[in-house]
């Protein structure tokens, strides 16, 4: 389990990507995010979490007024310091910033499982 232990600080330590929740709909644009997320480095990758959209017909009205965001860096560094900021994300202080945990990263080329993750057991 990734949340027990030493394993969550590995993974923390390593991580370059971070997840912003409770975005607004209306700021939820990936354009958005990578101008505001840029102060903190170089943004890689981000994806809009757009699981509230399933609906589709009828404008949506039912649907989640906020949808989560996963923003990757291309340093560590940049991560750390977008979760350190104390500033209001997109002027909006209910968005929150924390590391993306392993199983809500982008499995694509730029992220690697950390050492000893998933592929490390063996039947």
């Amino acid at each position: 389990a990734w949340g027990q232990g030493g394993r969550q600080e590995e993974w923390r330590m390593a991580s370059d990507t971070v997840l912003v929740t409770n975005v607004p709909k209306n700021v939820a644009e990936e354009q958005k995010m990578r101008v505001y997320f840029s102060r903190f480095g170089k943004v890689a990758r981000v994806i809009i979490d757009s699981a509230g959209d399933r609906g589709g017909r009828g404008g949506g009205g039912g649907d989640r007024e906020q949808v989560n965001a996963r923003v990757t860096f291309t340093s560590h560094e940049s991560a750390q310091a977008a979760i350190r900021s104390v500033d209001a994300v997109l002027s909006n202080r209910f968005i929150m910033v924390k590391w993306a945990a392993p199983s809500e990263m982008d499995h694509g080329p730029v992220v690697d499982p950390p050492p000893g993750g998933r592929h490390s057991m063996r039947a």
